[in-house]
This record gives C-alpha cells, structure tokens and sequence, in this order.
C-alpha cells in the first residue's frame, strides 16, 4: 500500500523477475547461472521513497495488482545484491510479512 507521505521515484516497465538458485559460492550471484530467456514475471517496478526505506514493488502491468515488494533499509546490502558478472541484474531478497522467504 502506498502512504500519503511515500514518493514514487521511478516506474520501470518490462522488468523481468526470476526465480534465482543460491549463491554457489561468497562471491556473489551470476546471471549467467540463471534461465533469462524464461522469467517467472514481466510487470512493472516501482521504487517508492518514503521517510529511512525504500519499497520495490513489482506489479502487473495492466491492472497493477502487487507481485512482490522488498523494503530496502540499505544498499549496498542484503536485501538488494548486484550480479558480479552483469550490471544489468540485481538479486533482490522477498519476502512475506513473517519474513519468510
């Protein structure tokens, strides 16, 4: 749910969500490691401001119902991790409101 008080900053459309396997190793993920040309969800990204954090949500593009949301307290960090072998994808943690993945 957007607040009164949240900023949207950025919408970006066409984003591809996979599902990614575990890091292999401390290095970080690979991209390479995971299937691009099949994404689990294409929808919108929309990085909201509001007051310490930042909201990531990811919506369906045609009627804006919620896919996934991630709340970013920091970057860099756990929650947002680029790919060592691309700057073109970003692993992202989700999870539910019991902090399950």
């Amino acid at each position: 749910m957007i607040e009164s008080t949240d900023r949207t900053l950025l919408i970006k459309k066409d984003v591809c969500i996979y599902k990614i396997p575990p890091m292999r190793n401390s290095y970080g993920h690979k991209a390479a490691d995971w299937n691009v040309n099949q994404p689990s969800f294409t929808g919108l990204l929309r990085i909201i401001g509001c007051e310490k954090v930042v909201k990531l949500r990811m919506e369906d593009q045609n009627d804006g119902k919620l896919f996934a949301e991630a709340i970013v307290s920091q970057y860099p960090g756990p929650c947002v991790l680029p790919t060592t072998d691309s700057s073109r994808y970003f692993a992202i943690k989700i999870s539910n409101e019991n902090g399950r993945l």
